[in-house]
């Protein structure tokens, strides 16, 4: 845990945070964007541990997820009202917009594909993609189903999404606990994983694109080997001897018993071998490859 000393404290009001991402790679910038409750976008930027604000503005009514289009300047934004924006944060202009990208249904994940290609996931499963060049419609869509199943609803919220060297197929975390893999060309459903009992709330390939980690509601950690997506080839529980903060505050959720380790809300690679991993109980450990031993 990050000393309060060495905490970042912004002073954005009322305001919740929803989302973070880095724009830049510079070291002599170290730009980030925040996005809040209440639809603002914040520019920060960050030199000798000091951050300076140099850019706020309402962009949605409320904002679910920021990311940047890679090698671009463009930051794309969704909103809890399904509304898709691009805009320019140097021109400081919006280029693209799509104000009902997923009708009534709350965006949930977004994941930037190419300088110009991203792809957004619902709360009712729905997979979309995008490109900044085609205005109106999306250029595939796709409903997370299994065709043996009859109820339309089962599989919940896209959580997370993630994709290897191939940009047409697309790994998904969703909300019933399975991992799905997607052919967004084919806009079709490849291979759905079994249920790993809980919510899979995100998921990131690490290894050279040979592994997939997922990680779940009851704070585990789950490992998919490439092209082996049914079966869950390795599974560990880094966080039992915490508790996590829905227990904590005496959630009544279903599945959140006594003995609930922290759910884990974000994986992200460091390096190939490395990966940062962020809890609801407000921690970020680092863990090395497939060892489940507890690094920082």
């Amino acid at each position: 845990m990050i000393p309060t000393s060495s905490q970042l404290r912004l002073p954005i009001g009322i305001e919740g945070i929803s989302c973070l991402t880095y724009l830049h790679e510079d070291e002599a910038k170290q730009l980030f964007a925040l996005g809040t409750t209440d639809g603002r976008v914040r520019i920060y930027r960050s030199l000798n541990r000091r951050f300076e604000c140099t850019y706020q503005k309402r962009w949605h009514k409320s904002i679910r997820c920021l990311s940047l289009l890679p090698s671009t300047s463009h930051l794309v934004s969704t909103s809890s009202q399904s509304g898709l924006k691009v805009h320019d944060i140097e021109s400081e202009k919006r280029i693209w917009a799509q104000l009902h990208a997923h009708k009534k249904s709350p965006i949930s994940s977004l994941l930037c594909t190419s300088p110009v290609v991203f792809v957004t996931g619902d709360e009712d499963a729905i997979v979309q993609v995008w490109d900044i060049r085609k205005p109106g419609a999306p250029c595939h869509s796709l409903r997370i189903q299994d065709e043996e199943q009859e109820e339309e609803d089962l599989f919940g919220a896209v959580n997370d999404m993630a994709c290897g060297d191939s940009q047409n197929l697309i790994l998904a975390a969703l909300d019933n606990g399975s991992l799905a893999a997607l052919n967004l060309r084919k806009a079709r459903v490849e291979v759905l994983s079994d249920t790993l009992g809980y919510s899979a709330r995100t998921v990131t390939v690490i290894k050279n694109n040979k592994v997939a980690v997922v990680g779940t509601e009851d704070g585990a950690i789950c490992l998919f080997n490439w092209n082996e997506f049914e079966l869950c080839a390795d599974r560990f529980s880094p966080f039992a001897q915490r508790t996590s903060k829905a227990t904590a505050v005496g959630s009544s959720s279903v599945g959140v018993g006594p003995s609930m380790s922290p759910s884990v809300e974000k994986v992200v690679k460091v390096t190939e071998d490395m990966i940062a991993v962020a809890t609801d109980d407000g921690k970020i450990s680092l863990f090395n490859g497939y060892s489940d031993k507890n690094r920082a």
